[in-house]
């Protein structure tokens, strides 16, 4: 948060708070970067941890469009302009609208579009009064006039309104007598406003911080659960190793012939070849029981020769 002799500023964006770039300090007056997106809404919130009763003037691209009054130890939300004392319309960030039109060149405000400012100033508690409910409509002092196109630099986005919101009665206006000159504010605090990707171009958002949150996008992508993928619904994009073995579960499972069947092929192939041995053995040395009753003959008699030539 920017502060200043006790006074600090917040922009939230959408209900987040808002990333300050380039925070720095020039006398009485902070000022920084904030990253601006097109239709999002935004408020300011505002802080007083100074010795002093103090007003705040809020300004939006060089427009005045709010003063807040905020006492010590207090903070206050501004959230948009007043209507009417029961309806308001809500700040956000809008698209710059350009023309060619040389009288666009000559606007003495469109060199401060990108800026909201606050002009914070202190008040005499001893002359506060109540002066009646808020009655003035504040919307026209936010302009949608286009700028000219060679004006473009000032970043793309201005400062819009929204639609009218209904809210509670506003509270009673209160003036109290400042202490400090119209130009000579107490504190000032300024918040550049510009869309993300021209605060990299200008290196105000440092390629570290863009690839640190761009690796902390991938991170969480890759902390998230795997989803489960089904299956291809056509059988032709099947693998033949996943046909296989849904086959085999199934016959399995139901226990019908076909299982049988193939548990009792490979013996059936195992005796052919057994019985393909055994004839040649036969055709080559003769009986197998000839030559077992001569091998017991030799463990009783000695030793035997037996002729295993053909004859």
């Amino acid at each position: 948060m920017p502060r200043i002799l006790g006074l600090g500023a917040t922009i939230f964006v959408n209900g987040e708070r808002a990333v300050e770039y380039e925070e720095r300090e020039d006398g009485n007056t902070v000022t920084c970067y904030v990253a601006s997106e097109a239709n999002q809404k935004f408020w300011i919130r505002v802080e007083n941890d100074s010795q002093e009763l103090v007003g705040f003037a809020i300004y939006m691209d060089g427009k005045r469009v709010f003063k807040q009054l905020c006492k010590l130890g207090d903070h206050n939300t501004v959230k948009g302009v007043d209507v009417s004392p029961t309806t308001f319309r809500h700040f956000q960030f809008g698209d710059l609208r350009l023309t060619d039109d040389d009288d666009a060149a000559n606007n003495w405000s469109a060199e401060k579009i990108g800026c909201i400012e606050l002009l914070a100033f202190r008040l005499d508690p001893a002359t506060r009064r109540v002066s009646g409910p808020r009655t003035i409509d504040m919307s026209n002092t936010v302009s949608h006039e286009a700028v000219h196109e060679r004006d473009k630099k000032l970043g793309g986005h201005r400062v819009a309104l929204g639609a009218v919101e209904s809210r509670r009665p506003a509270r009673d206006a209160v003036k109290v007598t400042r202490l400090d000159a119209p130009d000579c504010p107490y504190a000032r605090i300024r918040f550049m406003y510009r869309p993300r990707e021209v605060l990299r171009a200008q290196g105000i958002i440092s390629a570290a911080v863009a690839e640190s949150s761009s690796t902390s996008s991938r991170k969480r992508k890759a902390e998230e659960p795997h989803q489960y993928l089904p299956p291809p619904s056509s059988s032709s994009s099947a693998s033949p190793r996943q046909d296989l073995i849904k086959t085999e579960a199934t016959d399995e499972r139901i226990g019908g012939p076909s299982t049988r069947a193939s548990r009792n092929a490979p013996i059936k192939v195992v005796k052919a070849e057994t019985d393909g041995v055994q004839a040649q053995i036969r055709t080559s040395f003769g009986d197998l029981e000839e030559i077992e009753a001569k091998l017991k003959a030799s463990v009783t008699a000695g030793p035997v020769v037996i002729d295993l030539t053909r004859d």
